[in-house]
This record gives C-alpha cells, sequence and structure tokens, in this order.
C-alpha cells in the first residue's frame, strides 16, 4: 500500500474531548506528531518477534495505520 499521508497530529486520547483550539497548530506542545513510516516498521518488529509484547503505543500505532488505510480507500474529500 502506497502511503499519502507520512506525518500526522497525535492526539492524545485524553485531550480527545477538549474542542479549543490551540492558536497554533504547529507549535501547541499538547499536540505531538506521529510518522506513520515508523509506526509500520514498529508494528513489524511486533509480528517478528514472538517474545516482544504489544503496548498501548503499538495500539495507537495500529490505529494511525488503520485510519491511513480508510481514507485511501474511502477517501472524504
Amino acid at each position: 500500500m502506497e502511503l499519502k499521508t507520512i506525518i500526522y497530529r497525535l492526539i492524545p486520547t485524553e485531550k480527545w474531548n477538549k474542542f479549543e483550539k490551540p492558536e497554533d497548530w504547529f507549535s501547541a506542545s499538547e499536540i505531538d506528531q506521529g510518522d506513520l513510516q515508523d509506526d509500520v516498521m514498529e508494528l513489524k518488529k511486533i509480528i517478528s518477534d514472538n517474545e516482544r509484547i504489544a503496548t498501548f503505543v503499538d495500539f495507537d500505532r495500529l490505529a494511525s495505520v488503520l485510519r491511513e488505510i480508510s481514507q485511501v480507500e474511502n477517501p472524504i474529500e
């Protein structure tokens, strides 16, 4: 699958119900950036290593990849 998005905004779940827009989305300390290429690389490590335990971060990574697949298959644009 070809990734259309590489960098994305990662909003922690505890911030999901906060609807005020920060004045500067690019420097807001509460909004981090994610990297889909990194997410895929880290998920591949879990698949190849039976001893590695999946953490909540890995599930966040999987959610980001699934969202990208959804956007590619069913674009909202």
